[in-house]
Formats: structure tokens, C-alpha cells, sequence
């Protein structure tokens, strides 16, 4: 979906497309620097409730850092990493899911907008 914008010379037309280059740029920028934030916030609130005892910082650090290494944790601490994971993406989700409903609304209303004037 791009907004309708149309001009006749073609030095409007580039700029136009500058701009919509820009704000999709943004936009990605944007979604996957705040998609990694809320996933690396919530793993570092949630582990500390779970992996806890000598070395627990280390281990949640080397989680937080490589989501391989809990192939490496005993069973009991893998289950907890792994549903603490599950809780941060799904975290995600409903983010994107909300920024998305949101864009595709503010679309509609500039589309609604852009027709009637």
C-alpha cells in the first residue's frame, strides 16, 4: 500500500518517491530496533525470576546473547528459557500486530481524506 499521491512534472514525482522510501525506511528501522528492545527487556526482566544462584547473571547474559547456548543449560533452566522466549515473542507479536492495525487505519483515513478533497 503506498498513499495516492500523484503530480504532474517529474521532479515532484522523484521527491515523492524519496519521501515514500524514506518513511518505509524509517518504519523498518523503526519496528525492528523497538521489535529487539522489547524482546531483550523482557528476557532481562523475566530470567532473573527464574534462573537464579551462582552465575545466574552470566547465564542470563549468554541467553540474552545467544539464544543457542540453552541447548548448553541443564533441562529444568532450558524449559524456563524457552518459555520465557515464548513470552517475549509473543510480546512482539502483539506489538507489530498493534502497529500494524494502527498504520492500516492511518492509511485509510489519509486514502478517505486525500479522495474527498
Amino acid at each position: 500500500m503506498s498513499f495516492p499521491i500523484s503530480f504532474n512534472d517529474s521532479r515532484s514525482k522523484l521527491t515523492s518517491f524519496h519521501l515514500r522510501y524514506l518513511f518505509r525506511a524509517t518504519g523498518s528501522v523503526l519496528g525492528i530496533s523497538l521489535s529487539t528492545s522489547i524482546l531483550q527487556n523482557t528476557l532481562a526482566r523475566q530470567l532473573p525470576h527464574f534462573i537464579k544462584g551462582k552465575g545466574a547473571t552470566e547465564i542470563i547474559d549468554r541467553i540474552r546473547a545467544d539464544v543457542g547456548y540453552i541447548r548448553e543449560l541443564p533441562a529444568s533452566l532450558q524449559i524456563e528459557a524457552i518459555a520465557t522466549y515464548e513470552y517475549a515473542f509473543r510480546l512482539v507479536f502483539i506489538f507489530t500486530t498493534i502497529a500494524a492495525t494502527l498504520a492500516v487505519r492511518l492509511f485509510a483515513f489519509l486514502s478517505t481524506f486525500a479522495n474527498v478533497h
